[in-house]
């Protein structure tokens, strides 16, 4: 999606992908909240539609999550759901906490916490006697100006770190049902911005609490979870070398002329090998794909000992001059992955169209003209995020490697 659209253009965007009646699989949302969402729906069906899906939206009434869940017959279990997303406000689901935790006694504060987390529990329960879909909870928001002000942040025991704790303990909670997860609701509202997250005016008019952005964000990270539940992570990151891996062009500024170390300019493109390397960490694979001489790309890497990645990191390399959209194609021949399981990431505009119009499955993606927004741009865009992390992920890189090795032998002999 993109993120400069107003909200009237997302329901522009969105009336246009309706009215073309396309073949797509169905994907099917049940909602359950104390606060209005009405204006998060758009987002949400916009980003199903970017993603190849039909969107369908069953909501709960107002602040009636538990009854909604409880009865089999409501209209959330009408058609069987695909996901379902608990959206519960500690401002209404427990004032006292949120905007009267002065007057709580330390026991009835615990009371209170106690209450709030068996409430969400009792509507997960209920959701699972009725439905096996992955669920969704949202985490709680902490005071961000507790009564007490800047002495509530220097206990454990202040009104901030109450809240702080009853988000770990529903984390721990939830752990016992299959594929029920918690949203961060408090990385939502750093990513964004106060300003950008809270509504006063229409929380106070309607309990419509969240501002479009935050909308736009909620939206965003539900479908980190759809990806990763339907097994639509990402497998491979496939990356140019000029001007992405580091400032200049090798072939013309030399091995020692490009910028990458850990000073500005070249801290920038430092910090994103940094973000990669610790994507191969999680089991991504690495490969290149680069309009470049090898020797010329090898003798950066030989000339800088000091950068994050590593020649040997790259399970695969197409550094050569054919078109980039037949070396993508054979590096997931070589890999033995999909066309899907790629994402490439190029500062040209030119190479990521051609990607976008010749390979629609690989996620063509183009860095930004300031490469201080590379990392964020890498670590925000969710396309590898998963809900597990064996050790065989952690070795996946080293296996590839070590297969390489093996047909490089066995091609020589």
């Amino acid at each position: 999606m993109n993120t400069s659209l107003h909200y009237a253009d997302v329901l522009k965007q969105l009336k246009e992908y309706e009215s073309r009646n396309e073949e797509r699989p169905v994907i099917r949302w049940s909602f359950l909240s104390n606060v209005t969402l009405d204006m998060l729906f758009p987002y949400v069906k916009l980003l199903c539609f970017e993603a190849g899906l039909r969107p369908q939206i069953a909501v709960g009434g107002y602040d009636t999550a538990l009854q909604d869940a409880s009865n089999g017959k409501s209209g959330l279990y009408a058609a069987p759901p695909d996901v379902c997303v608990v959206a519960l406000r500690l401002e209404s689901l427990a004032p006292a906490l949120f905007r009267g935790f002065g007057g709580l006694s330390p026991q009835q504060r615990q009371e209170e916490t106690s209450r709030v987390l068996q409430y969400v529990v009792s509507v997960v329960e209920a959701i699972r006697r009725h439905s096996a879909a992955p669920i969704l909870v949202h985490g709680f928001e902490s005071p961000l100006y507790p009564a007490l002000g800047i002495l509530d942040f220097q206990s454990l025991d202040g009104a901030a770190n109450t809240v702080r704790a009853l988000n770990l303990e529903l984390i721990k909670t939830l752990k016992r049902f299959r594929d029920a997860y918690v949203v961060d609701v408090e990385s939502v509202r750093a990513r964004v911005g106060q300003k950008e997250f809270f509504d006063a005016r229409y929380w106070h008019i309607g309990r419509a609490p969240y501002a479009p952005h935050a909308l736009e964000e909620f939206a965003a990270e539900y479908m980190k979870f759809v990806r990763a539940c339907r097994g639509r992570v990402r497998k491979c990151l496939v990356l140019d070398c000029d001007n992405t891996l580091w400032g200049g062009v090798a072939g013309e500024d030399g091995p020692g002329g490009v910028l990458i170390g850990k000073t500005f300019p070249g801290s920038a493109y430092h910090e994103f090998q940094e973000a990669v390397r610790e994507l191969a960490r999680r089991g991504v694979l690495l490969a290149l794909c680069s309009r470049n001489n090898p020797q010329d790309v090898q003798e950066v890497f030989a000339a800088h000992a000091d950068m994050p990645l590593r020649w040997d990191d790259f399970v695969s390399r197409r550094i050569n001059w054919n078109d980039k959209v037949s070396n993508l194609r054979e590096i997931a021949k070589e890999l033995n992955i999909g066309l899907d399981s790629l994402v490439f990431m190029d500062d040209s505009e030119f190479e990521v169209a051609m990607v976008n119009k010749f390979l629609p499955e690989v996620a063509a993606v183009r860095l930004p003209e300031e490469a201080t927004s590379y990392r964020g741009l890498l670590e925000s865009c969710g396309l590898f995020d998963s809900l597990e992390f064996t050790d065989e992920d952690r070795r996946r890189n080293e296996m590839y490697a070590a297969e390489q090795k093996r047909q490089t032998v066995r091609s020589g002999a």
